[in-house]
């Protein structure tokens, strides 16, 4: 079974650039609130090899610190992280 975010066929590179800048540009800085109710903020878009299959991962990092993790994107996304601030819209003050 596919699990979304799975990389299923092999890419170029420059495939495998465009689709990460494609990602970049709807997640890198956005700020996400993990149930335990840290903050985190996406830093970068990369892959991760699970068991043998590739999956679109985020680089991400508590805000205001510099240890950095790495999580497949199907498990961002699964409901542990709330968005709490999408760098692609206007701040609302």
């Amino acid at each position: 079974m596919t699990k979304k975010w799975e990389i299923i066929e092999r890419l170029s590179d420059e495939e495998l650039v465009l689709i990460a800048n494609s990602l970049g540009r709807m997640y890198i800085g956005n700020v996400y609130k993990h149930t335990n109710g840290d903050l985190y903020t996406v830093r970068s878009i990369t892959t991760v090899d699970i068991n043998g299959k590739s999956y679109w991962g985020f680089v991400y990092d508590k805000s205001f610190r510099n240890v950095n993790h790495t999580r497949p994107m199907y498990e961002f996304l699964d409901g542990r992280f709330t968005l709490v601030h999408d760098t692609s819209k206007p701040l609302k003050l």
